[in-house]
């Protein structure tokens, strides 16, 4: 599909952008991580082998996921495979019965720790987070109380830690570190790979030589690394995608889209629409729209998956993952096979 010129030049530029916001951060969470990081992702596998490794179940945070149902769809299935879940839908897993046998985490940002539970006085969110947390409720899952959720949070972790594994990058804030600890949660790890390791002064190279630990192409996102976990960490060749969305229902105010503030601060209130392209799944045949990120985790993903040593389907039942690499199926009828 044809997209506007600035969306062109925004995506062509995001990685850039993306390292330059975040480059010392990544880099102070790796120093503070070398304690925890002791195993890496290779590993996990031997701590799961109590789960069936034909099939597996990605379980990511777009809106379809709850407008579909799906944890439902989960609970009431003898689903048998590895269940994986980022990080911004634990704590609403556990909360609804569901223990995914793995989470994974690679946001640097200190308020991810929410997803584990806060501590209130180490982990006291900043206005601007609490207002993300209250104004993104559909996709962060944390509600009208991210505090209160936070939390639940922490008790759920607490409760069940010992019957999961975390799959960490090592560019998360070391307090999920602790928080996993805590709950005697098992941690894995893996570093992203920023750039191209051969460069001269590789950002990657720096990092690895910190933490020998493999490096991965996450795609730019929580729900791309899971999968990638799925695939290559677990060797496993039929992986099942719910919540992959990368968009927006059209009934979702702007406000409240997940890039909101960056976009106005791009374009201003007004051309938002020139940077929010349309799609339409021709699977549902509903028509969703997108932001820049957004779009670009899509291209990037499909990319992926395109030479993936895995078959992907796609069960979310809505969004924009779709196309020649991906299989689409829903959620019951993925259980049904498997």
């Amino acid at each position: 599909m044809a997209i506007s010129k600035k969306l062109q030049e925004i995506i062509d530029n995001m990685s850039e952008a993306t390292f330059t916001r975040f480059d010392d951060l990544w880099w102070d969470n790796t120093v503070g991580n070398v304690p925890y990081a002791t195993r890496n992702i290779l590993e996990s596998k031997l701590k799961r082998e109590d789960v069936d490794f034909s099939s597996a179940l990605v379980i990511a945070n777009g809106p379809s996921f709850s407008r579909r149902k799906s944890l439902q769809t989960l609970k009431q299935s003898d689903y048998k495979g590895l269940v994986i879940a980022v990080d911004s839908v634990l704590g609403t897993c556990l909360r609804n019965g569901v223990i995914p046998d793995c989470v994974v985490c690679v946001d640097p940002r200190h308020r991810i720790v929410n997803y584990f539970g806060a501590d209130e006085e180490l982990d006291k969110l900043r206005p601007e987070d609490l207002h993300y947390y209250q104004t993104r409720r559909e996709e962060t899952h944390l509600g009208d109380e991210p505090l209160v959720t936070s939390r639940s949070n922490k008790d759920l972790l607490d409760n069940y830690g010992t019957q999961m594994i975390a799959l960490l990058s090592t560019s998360v804030t070391p307090r999920i570190s602790q928080r996993c600890k805590e709950a005697g949660m098992e941690t894995y790890w893996f570093n992203p790979a920023y750039d191209d390791y051969d460069l001269f002064n590789s950002f990657t190279k720096k990092v690895y030589d910190l933490i020998p630990v493999p490096c991965v192409n996450v795609g730019g996102n929580v729900g791309t690394a899971a999968w990638i976990m799925a695939h290559s960490a677990f060797e496993i060749p039929k992986v099942a995608l719910t919540g992959f969305d990368f968009s927006y229902y059209p009934d979702t105010e702007l406000e409240k889209t997940q890039y909101y503030d960056e976009l106005v601060a791009v374009a201003g209130p007004d051309d938002l629409e020139t940077l929010l392209p349309r799609l339409t799944n021709p699977n549902t045949g509903e028509e969703f729209f997108t932001d820049p990120a957004y779009y670009w985790y899509r291209q990037v993903f499909l990319e992926l998956a395109s030479t993936a040593p895995c078959t992907t389907i796609n069960c979310t039942e809505g969004g924009i993952i779709f196309g020649d690499s991906i299989v689409e199926m829903s959620l019951a009828d993925f259980f049904a096979e498997n």
